[in-house]
């Protein structure tokens, strides 16, 4: 009986631990990006560094998810613009850690430019008007 205790346990922690580490959809991953870039756009705008930051962090580590979606599916030039992007929000963190708004506003610029060029080459609008990945 402790066997099939400790077994069915085990089992479960296994099974909550795939999920966890489960990649999400980009689809949930976009719907976090843009409200936060907006987010992170009225911050710096307001010249509040500390929210700015905020902002900047977590799109880090939705950029972050991104790329690693993109590197899985061996889409070099998609995994390159969330690169890209994340570089520059590790200067607008930097920046914004500083207080410097200004300098996060430039780097900001880059970053929607990798969102621009993305968007480009790899989304399209399906014929229900939803946004889905080209080809998929």
């Amino acid at each position: 009986m402790k066997k099939r205790v400790l077994y069915s346990a085990g089992l479960a922690a296994m099974l909550a631990l795939c999920l966890v580490a489960a990649p999400r959809p980009l689809s949930d991953v976009m719907k976090e990006v843009g409200p936060t870039c907006g987010s992170l756009k009225k911050n710096l705008d307001a010249g509040s560094a500390d929210m700015a930051l905020k902002d900047a962090q977590q799109l880090q580590k939705l950029f972050k998810e991104t790329r690693q979606f993109w590197a899985k599916r061996k889409t070099a030039d998609a995994a390159g613009f969330a690169s890209t992007g994340e570089a520059a929000l590790k200067d607008i963190v930097k920046a914004t850690k500083g207080g410097d708004t200004t300098a996060a506003k430039a780097s900001f610029e880059t970053l929607l430019g990798t969102c621009k060029s993305c968007h480009g080459a790899h989304r399209e609008k399906g014929p229900d008007g939803k946004w889905k990945i080209k080809g998929a």
